[in-house]
This record gives C-alpha cells, structure tokens and sequence, in this order.
C-alpha cells in the first residue's frame, strides 16, 4: 500500500512499479517493472445539475417523465470510460 501523499507528489508524472523477493535460501529475484502515468485529482468537484429542476433548486415531481430523472455531471478532464455514480439521499435512498 503507497501512503496517499506518495501518489500526490508524483502527480503528473509516470513512476516505475516494481518488487523483490528475498528467498530464504539466499536467492534475490526481481520482478518486471510497470510503468504508471499518475493522474491529478480535483480539488473539487462541481455541483450535478438536474433536468426538470427549476432556477430555485425545486423538484416538481410531475415534470419528472415516466423513464425517470435526467441528472447530468460534468467536471474537468471528463472521459467517455469514466464512471460516475450518482446519490438521492432524502425520506428514502437510492444509488445508480
């Protein structure tokens, strides 16, 4: 396990990964190296913005059509593989 402050001070950057096994007969072996491009997060992340709710931040529950909510995320550096989950926490809870 690599502290978090290892990986944020190699942000940008592409580290070699490797390891070593010290056999108890004496013998060192030493694996391949991986190479890995490190990533900088975001400091933070916007706000999701919901289709059918207003300027004042309310949901109208009959404007919501039938196949559900429509919740769009946009953030920096947004990629087509990226996964996002998105958190209803109220009277009752739900993940997608």
């Amino acid at each position: 396990m690599f502290a978090a402050v290892l990986v944020t001070a190699n942000a940008g950057q592409t580290v070699s990964v490797s390891y070593v096994v010290n056999r108890t007969n004496g013998l060192v072996q030493v694996s391949d190296t991986l190479a890995l491009q490190v990533v900088s997060g975001l400091a933070e992340l916007p706000a999701p913005r919901m289709d059918t709710v207003g300027a004042d931040g309310v949901v109208t529950p009959s404007l919501i059509p039938g196949y559900g909510a429509t919740v769009r995320v946009s953030y920096p550096g947004v990629g087509a593989q990226d996964s996002v989950v998105v958190n209803w926490r109220g009277a009752s809870s739900h993940d997608t």
